[in-house]
């Protein structure tokens, strides 16, 4: 059955917005245009890919069309004209919140019906909340001597000004942000500065979140799907790269390859023992709430004279570039060996 997919990276942006009228600054825009033909990669057969620009969608996919199904790249005008006679399955996108369902019911009201409820939305960004993830990774920490990391919720600037007294280092996050924006690394005391961006980030969004600062040999995720009864399905390891808190690339070698790799840091069956430890925990965070792919960062940090495991450094309730590796990976069959993406005046996606 023919689905609708559809790119939309500012979807955590448009969390933290919270509304209907969100408009996404240029940078983001321009990575949906860039990038628009992505759902290609986790697409079947028949499906149509909703994009903003069907000309640079279709010249970008060109150098990856022999692992591509056959897909329709439309705009959303023509997808309401297509609405007219024929209704898709599903919807797939990237991330849901109030601005891309509001988008697409205004473009296609037919289509309602396949829509997720506006109460499903509200969960899905409460959810989303970074401290939706304390409780889990103080389960995770708890249940595991492997593990490290702590995590708070902060509702005043001096609460936070107290805690990197006693820590010396620390990271703040906006409870909704994206990609490095709404995160900085403090160390010692508070500059004029930084208190105002705590200030305005508890203005804006209610609470600040607030968490020491760990020496990260690498990063890593798990990824999952859920199916929004209470099943969830592990999909696989992600090992990538970031610079400044923004997402570079990814590995895309095989599991088993992936397990090598992170044995050169810790035993791996730590690895096995969170995973399921995982799917009980979000088998119980998704049901009712939420259906489609999710993911939980990590880190491997340095601890002393040994490497310890962050089990639970965010939990994204949305397609990641992790999903996107691995889908990648299984539709060009093991060609390549990394992904990297390329951000700037122009947007690049490279297989190497």
């Amino acid at each position: 059955m023919m689905k609708w997919r559809l790119f939309n990276p500012e979807h955590d942006m448009a969390l933290a917005a919270g509304t209907k009228g969100f408009t996404p600054p240029e940078a983001a825009r321009g990575m949906r245009c860039w990038f628009g033909f992505l759902p290609a990669f986790w697409a079947d057969e028949g499906d149509v890919i909703i994009v903003d620009d069907v000309t640079s969608a279709k010249q970008r996919a060109e150098g990856f069309q022999r692992w591509l199904p056959n897909v329709s790249f439309l705009s959303l005008d023509e997808c309401r004209k297509r609405s007219m006679t024929e209704i898709p399955a599903g919807i797939d996108v990237w991330g849901w919140d109030d601005a891309i369902r509001w988008q697409l019911h205004k473009a296609a009201p037919r289509i309602d019906r396949i829509l997720p409820e506006e109460k499903t939305i509200a969960d899905i960004r409460r959810r989303s909340h970074r401290q939706s993830s304390i409780h889990v990774l103080n389960d995770l920490v708890g249940a595991n001597d492997f593990t490290i990391g702590e995590r708070f919720c902060l509702l005043q600037a001096e609460e936070v000004d107290a805690l990197l007294g006693e820590w010396r280092q620390m990271v703040v996050k906006m409870p909704w942000s994206s990609s490095g924006r709404g995160v900085r690394y403090f160390r010692d005391r508070m500059t004029d500065r930084e208190m105002r961006f705590v200030a305005n980030a508890i203005r804006q969004q209610g609470a600040i979140i607030a968490e020491p600062w760990y020496d990260r040999v690498m990063d890593l995720a798990m990824e999952f799907t859920a199916d929004g009864k209470g099943r969830v399905a592990y999909e696989g390891l992600s090992l990538f790269d970031t610079s400044h808190g923004a997402y570079t690339g990814n590995l895309l070698i095989s599991e088993e390859q992936k397990y090598a790799v992170l044995s050169q840091y810790i035993d791996v069956g730590w690895v096995d023992r969170v995973r399921d430890q995982l799917l009980d925990i979000l088998a119980k965070e998704t049901v009712d709430i939420y259906a489609g792919p999710l993911g939980v960062d990590m880190m491997v940090v340095r601890h002393g004279q040994h490497n310890l495991l962050h089990p639970c450094v965010e939990i994204n309730l949305r397609r990641t570039m992790g999903h996107v590796a691995l889908s990648v990976a299984r539709r060009t069959h093991g060609l390549f060996r990394t992904m990297r993406v390329i951000a700037g005046k122009d947007h690049h996606l490279l297989l190497e």
